[in-house]
């Protein structure tokens, strides 16, 4: 069967052959569960998780020094003997390239990125119920300040990103 998408198909075709490929790229989240460690096993989940986290598909670059490891695991222990998600923020810029692109809103680059995160969640939350908690952390203040940037661009690309955050419904995470 040919994947491809014609444009000779009529509006409603279209728009069911977009929704059937969107779907099969879409990561649901696991919704996170309750969880209460026994206290003798947070270092050693603490150290699986980290494991997980640091895999490949989720990784650029080399592992961590073993210093470096050690400091990440300081607030993975910390969220284990809570029971709650580990909580990442991630840093993310305002805008769209404006010589990419002339729109300045979420397309295809933020849906496939926002999944990738919540296939992280999935991967973590199977050795660690509670999962991961994720902050997107928009650093308006460095692209206003060192470039000048539209506010109004900025403004319209961070409310589509809350926008596409609720229309997958990926707020839990």
């Amino acid at each position: 069967m040919d994947t491809r998408l014609s444009v000779d198909l009529p509006c409603e075709a279209l728009r069911t052959r977009v929704t059937e490929v969107v779907r099969k790229h879409w990561v649901r989240p696991h919704p996170g569960e309750p969880f209460v460690p026994p206290s003798e096993s947070v270092e050693e989940l603490a150290r699986s998780i980290l494991d997980t986290l640091l895999t490949r598909q989720f990784r650029v670059g080399p592992l961590p020094s073993a210093d470096l490891y050690e400091q990440f695991l300081a607030p993975i222990r910390r969220s284990v003997r809570k029971g709650k998600p580990i909580r990442i923020t991630v840093g993310y810029g305002p805008l769209k390239n404006p010589n990419g692109v002339a729109h300045s809103h979420a397309d295809w680059a933020e849906f496939f990125a926002l999944c990738h995160l919540v296939a992280w969640h999935n991967k973590v939350q199977r050795v660690y119920p509670a999962g991961l908690q994720f902050q997107i952390y928009f650093d308006d203040e460095t692209l206003l300040l060192s470039n000048g940037a539209d506010c109004g661009l900025m403004r319209s690309y961070m409310s589509s990103m809350a926008d596409l955050i609720r229309a997958l419904d990926y707020s839990t995470v």
